[in-house]
């Protein structure tokens, strides 16, 4: 099931996040670096986000028996881009 992320969700987020950076930047970084990310790295800043949503960022989970399994977070460029772009989390 598809829903809007809350703020329980962000901790789960970080482990996916963490986990997908792992699986697809192995063969590009290495391994040490891949190894010291922490998943509870920015939680706070995560939580703020999902506590005040803005209009212009859409933070998305997938759900499986109620646990977070994925997520998306698409908005509003954080720097200058061409118009009609948006920036994926």
């Amino acid at each position: 099931m598809l829903r809007p992320a809350i703020i329980e969700d962000a901790e789960a987020t970080g482990s996916i996040r963490v986990s997908a950076w792992r699986a697809a930047y192995q063969q590009f970084m290495p391994s040490n670096c891949l190894a010291e990310l922490d998943p509870l790295h920015n939680l706070g800043a995560l939580r703020e986000r999902l506590a005040a949503p803005k209009k212009k960022l859409w933070f998305t989970c997938a759900a499986v028996n109620g646990a977070v399994v994925g997520f998306s977070m698409v908005g509003a460029p954080r720097s200058d881009t061409l118009a009609g772009h948006a920036e994926p989390g």
